[in-house]
């Protein structure tokens, strides 16, 4: 099975939101899965899609052959990992894939 961990691309900053979407620093969360999936032989691939638009995304989907997707969620991202899990669903849709959301807002 092949997996794809993504972080999701930057959205607009919600006025109602709490914190902003500022996210500078790289997708630690997610290189330390793939480099254990790594060291177990499963093939794994990350994609950061931080400056990605929504174009860009589903192109990057419709192309993808991964059964497993991950996704990184920090609070700021929310709105946009939510989005990412249901374009992923959409563009799979009837075929088997996983899709998970982890990351310190869903951990919350």
């Amino acid at each position: 099975m092949k997996t794809l961990l993504l972080r999701p691309p930057l959205m607009q900053q919600d006025d109602n939101a709490i914190t902003e979407i500022k996210v500078l620093q790289p997708p630690i969360g997610i290189s330390s899965i793939a480099a254990f999936l790594k060291s177990k032989g499963c093939p794994v691939n990350i994609i950061d899609m931080y400056n990605f638009d929504w174009d860009d995304v589903l192109s990057v989907l419709k192309n993808s052959d991964a059964d497993i997707f991950g996704i990184s969620c920090l609070t700021g991202q929310h709105f946009s990992a939510f989005r990412l899990a249901g374009m992923i669903k959409q563009v799979k849709y009837g075929r088997p894939c996983f899709v998970a959301i982890g990351g310190p807002h869903v951990n919350l």
